[in-house]
């Protein structure tokens, strides 16, 4: 594309900056095999909105429309025609860029992790009888003792 630019390497020509969803193409994410999407989790927190493949586990990390976009898995031409609606709409790729941050503190945080972690634990024990759980203790901590003394 030719044209002028501005002082902040913008396009000048046409009124419309033809590298604005580039923040969202650089988030696209179309793997079938990530059960786990941490590299959508990493993006999101960078504050950058994500465009991904609605397959595994990728569909979890985002609300449709909020912090990204689902689109089918190898759907060229739906990525495209969302490319070119988000190259007109500049304020949606930002806004959405701040969604998915915003969705990564609450959601995604280490402290949200581990109070999580630490309530399936928590569950977890209030379904063992105090009883059998004192018993498996002691029994585990008498083997650590004979492990260490036969050492």
């Amino acid at each position: 594309m030719s044209g002028d630019r501005d002082g902040d390497g913008r396009w000048l020509t046409s009124g419309i900056d033809p590298t604005l969803p580039l923040d969202a193409a650089k988030s696209l994410i179309d793997h079938v095999d990530q059960s786990l999407p941490f590299a959508c989790r990493e993006m999101m927190a960078m504050g950058k909105p994500m465009i991904v493949s609605d397959t595994g586990g990728l569909p979890e990390n985002l609300t449709p429309g909020e912090g990204g976009w689902l689109v089918p898995p190898g759907g060229h031409g739906y990525i495209a025609q969302l490319l070119m609606l988000l190259l007109c709409n500049p304020s949606e790729v930002e806004r959405a860029g701040a969604a998915a941050r915003a969705k990564s503190e609450a959601e995604f945080s280490l402290q949200t992790f581990a109070a999580r972690t630490e309530a399936v634990y928590v569950e977890c024990l209030s379904r063992v009888s105090p009883l059998a759980a004192e018993k498996d203790l002691v029994q585990r901590m008498a083997r650590g003792r004979t492990a260490s003394s036969a050492s």
